[in-house]
């Protein structure tokens, strides 16, 4: 019973963390402009979720942070706000829409961004945390 207890607890953290993430990559993708240029708004949301996951890693590494914070705070909250998978419609769309350097342009974009945001993220929470210790 208390193994059920403690699934239905991480599934309860996953669900509320990927309902803010949503919400948050929703209320970004609203801003800016329309056409070619707002595929860019989910680019941008991937290369800030790379950061984030970035320093967060490093976060929970260096500070042996509780499992229940890690599914709220990744699985979930970054979870729901990457959006891998609407930005592989967004590339496909402008190909189909006949729009091929922009979709070439757009997932270069946001995968050298994301990786190198990643990376970012881990090596500037690394530093910091060094600085503070």
């Amino acid at each position: 019973m208390a193994g059920m207890m403690t699934v239905s607890a991480n599934i309860a953290l996953v669900f509320a963390g990927g309902g803010m993430g949503a919400l948050c990559r929703y209320l970004i993708q609203q801003c800016g402009s329309a056409g070619t240029a707002s595929y860019y708004n989910t680019a941008g949301v991937n290369i800030a979720g790379s950061v984030a996951i970035g320093m967060l890693w490093a976060l929970f590494e260096h500070l042996e942070l509780p499992r229940a914070l890690y599914l709220l705070a990744i699985t979930g909250f970054l979870g729901g706000f990457t959006t891998f998978s609407a930005f592989s419609l967004d590339v496909v769309s402008l190909m189909r829409n006949g729009q091929l350097a922009a979709s070439m342009s757009c997932a270069a974009v946001s995968v050298i961004g994301a990786i190198g945001g990643c990376a970012l993220g881990l090596y500037a929470m690394e530093r910091i945390i060094r600085f503070i210790s």
